[in-house]
């Protein structure tokens, strides 16, 4: 299919890079590139070739901006599904009404992602949400989602994300980051699960207190299990490839290092551009367009294999990317990333996980079938 030796693991594919919201933890308002829709014709001729060449495991349908804006989303997804390729979709609840979701559901798309983010009132108004939407419309909409899930029977995961800030601290700002505030909301969507499970006689699964403290303590991604196919995440926050600073906070760069992130993922922005990574909010990684190529022309390319080569051999190849990797300095740097010991411990299980464990133990299956057929 290409240069690549396995299919990447995610394509996110940008439907639209508009948005409804001008979250505080988000790059959006930075964002300086062009906003549009994607053509519904570009989006299913790029579902076919990702369907026909194998080239990812699942895909996203977003980058940047709210997907539910574009007015073709319903039926983009529904061909993705019909490929039988697993659609993942994440929204910030403000337009998922009950039809959309009755559709996505009964599709059924194979993920759904419900952006709560921030759910204490007084941290709501980061989010830059619309007047007519308030944080009781979220948790109705959340609630909804679920209740009909299990109403139908339907696979889709659904996925509740929180936001937290134990590692980073996007423009200084603070959510979640106590071990404690994350055990007590926990607690509380664990009840209400209760009582909707007690009205289609779930069963709820099972508590793993240790796990699940030792996970709020290291301020990993943590995932937390609610009913069966729904569950409650802990996410990270993210400095966005250390753009969302602070005064005072600098980054000094850095020419070593590698990123899984560019190794497994591909973005597809809503002109058509490919790109590295989904941080790259401003499309500075693009390195050519499907608009008029195939996506598999164009991981032939001499430009795409040559940043893979670098990537590989340890080498940074783009400013942005020596800037994500680069080491924040300055008397605001303690603002942005705290340099507490379970940070510190955290984040390297983080990467050790994510680089080494999984990629190996993915491959150990190809490299046996290679040897058998020698």
């Amino acid at each position: 299919m290409s240069s690549r030796t396995e299919p990447f693991e995610c394509i996110f594919l940008e439907l639209t890079n508009r948005c409804n919201f001008n979250c505080s933890f988000c790059p959006n308002s930075c964002m300086t590139r062009a906003r549009g829709l994607m053509d519904e014709s570009l989006a299913r001729r790029i579902l076919d070739e990702i369907a026909e060449e194998g080239l990812c495991r699942w895909v996203n349908l977003s980058l940047m901006g709210e997907p539910l804006l574009h007015p073709r989303l319903l039926s983009i997804a529904e061909h993705g599904v019909r490929l039988g390729i697993p659609i993942h979709l994440i929204t910030n609840l403000s337009l998922l009404d009950p039809d959309r979701l009755s559709r996505l559901l009964g599709l059924p798309i194979a993920h759904l992602t419900l952006s709560l983010q921030t759910p204490r009132p007084e941290e709501f108004r980061l989010k830059g949400a619309p007047k007519s939407f308030s944080l009781e419309d979220s948790m109705e909409v959340v609630e909804q989602a679920v209740r009909m899930k299990l109403a139908a029977r339907s696979p889709t995961e659904i996925s509740i994300h929180l936001l937290t800030t134990r590692l980073e601290r996007p423009r200084g700002i603070s959510l979640l980051e106590r071990t404690q505030e994350r055990l007590d909301l926990a607690r509380q969507f664990r009840a209400r699960a209760r009582s909707w499970a007690a009205e289609v006689d779930t069963a709820v699964p099972p508590e793993a207190p240790v796990r699940e403290r030792l996970a709020f303590w290291l301020g990993l991604d943590a995932f937390v299990p609610l009913l069966p196919g729904v569950s409650l995440c802990f996410k990270r926050a993210t400095l966005w490839a250390n753009t969302l600073l602070v005064s005072g906070a600098e980054v000094q760069p850095r020419l070593e290092g590698t990123c899984q992130l560019a190794l497994d993922t591909l973005g597809v922005f809503w002109d058509g551009r490919l790109t590295l990574c989904c941080l790259d909010f401003d499309g500075v990684l693009s390195f050519g367009s499907v608009s008029d190529r195939p996506i598999s022309d164009l991981l032939q390319s001499q430009t795409y294999k040559d940043l893979r080569s670098s990537f590989e051999a340890g080498r940074l190849p783009r400013a942005l990317c020596q800037q994500c990797r680069g080491r924040l300095t300055g008397p605001s740097a303690r603002r942005l990333v705290p340099g507490s010991l379970p940070v510190l411990v955290g984040e390297g299980w983080r990467y050790l996980r994510r680089f080494r464990f999984s990629r190996t133990l993915r491959r150990i299956p190809q490299e046996i079938e290679k040897y058998l057929r020698r």
